[in-house]
């Protein structure tokens, strides 16, 4: 295996590490929310699932969701990572 490749796999390894330990300090709700976006085909998840998943309201999902991905950007950035700012809609 290249150095560059043992790099590029360590890079990674650490990124997974630090984004388990900032998953971890999510709510459950909010780390059942985010896992199901992970899961979805287009990235995220039906409020209307999640609200019958969760039993909670769909504004609540929406609200959980929005606070657990800036607690997620939040935390990655405060461990050194290069995390994007989320695109702005037009809504």
């Amino acid at each position: 295996m290249s150095k560059g490749s043992n790099e590029k796999k360590k890079k990674l390894s650490k990124e997974a590490a630090d984004l388990e330990k900032a998953l971890s300090k999510l709510s459950d709700e909010q780390r059942t929310i985010v896992m199901a976006d992970a899961a979805s085909r287009d990235g995220v998840a039906s409020n209307e699932f999640l609200e019958d998943e969760l039993e909670i309201p769909a504004a609540h999902v929406r609200v959980y969701r929005g606070r657990a991905y800036t607690m997620l950007r939040k935390e990655m950035k405060r461990l050194g990572h290069n995390i994007p700012e989320p695109r702005k809609t037009n809504s």
